[in-house]
């Protein structure tokens, strides 16, 4: 299916992202109101021309395993790119 990804900065806030200790939860269910609102947002925005899946590098990468950024970063390939 068609889907979006977030471009986004992570500024000097605490990040929500996906690590080898949160894997398994992130897997199971996410939130949507635990996500801050720059990935409520880009939701919306990927929701209203129809798109059916958003990826958010931070979420979609496990942050602490340099194999799953080689391997997720080499497969994204987006139609539609969101910059924050």
């Amino acid at each position: 299916g068609s889907y979006a990804c977030l471009g986004h900065c992570w500024g000097t806030s605490k990040h929500f992202m996906t690590e080898e200790s949160s894997l398994s939860e992130r897997r199971g269910c996410i939130r949507t109101a635990d996500m801050p609102n720059t990935f409520k947002f880009a939701i919306e925005i990927t929701r209203n021309p129809g798109m059916q899946y958003l990826w958010i590098d931070s979420l979609c990468i496990v942050q602490d395993s340099q194999n799953d950024w080689a391997q997720e970063t080499a497969k994204r390939d987006a139609p539609v790119t969101i910059f924050d």
